[in-house]
């Protein structure tokens, strides 16, 4: 359940800015206060109970954590190839941050990597989740 102290400052930082301009420095709860308000994660998660099993709802969770980790980088790291930082997921994210009826959400990263993510998981065996996950996001930024 998103704080709603935390959910208001996410909210003033959006309209004021249209971006999370200090994602990656305000800490852990900060950013999945603020991947869950993107994702509708409460919504999504109350409406799938009791379909923990299904692909396309495990791969959405798998998106939030993935990219809540990304977002906690404390080091360079690699991804696809490239050292990526926290600040470079974070200015990145925000070139994503759609806005319709008063709803924040990045739904079109969301859609491209969970996509990307099922449709390699159907062609080959995946053995590092997260880490595939995260790939997945960082190539659709």
């Amino acid at each position: 359940m998103i704080d709603s102290n935390t959910i208001s400052i996410i909210l003033s930082q959006l309209k004021e800015n249209h971006s999370l301009p200090l994602l990656y420095s305000k800490g852990n709860t900060y950013i999945t206060e603020a991947i869950h308000l993107l994702t509708d994660y409460d919504n999504v998660l109350a409406n799938n109970q009791g379909r923990e099993e299904d692909l396309s709802f495990a791969t959405y969770k798998l998106f939030n954590n993935a990219l809540i980790d990304m977002l906690n980088f404390q080091v360079p790291t690699s991804l696809s190839g490239r050292s990526v930082t926290a600040s470079n997921i974070s200015d990145k994210l925000n070139e994503y941050i759609e806005y319709d009826n008063d709803i924040y959400s990045i739904k079109s990263l969301q859609e491209v990597s969970i996509n990307d993510y099922i449709k390699a998981s159907t062609d080959r065996r995946i053995k590092y989740h997260l880490e595939y996950m995260m790939s997945c996001i960082w190539n659709a930024m």
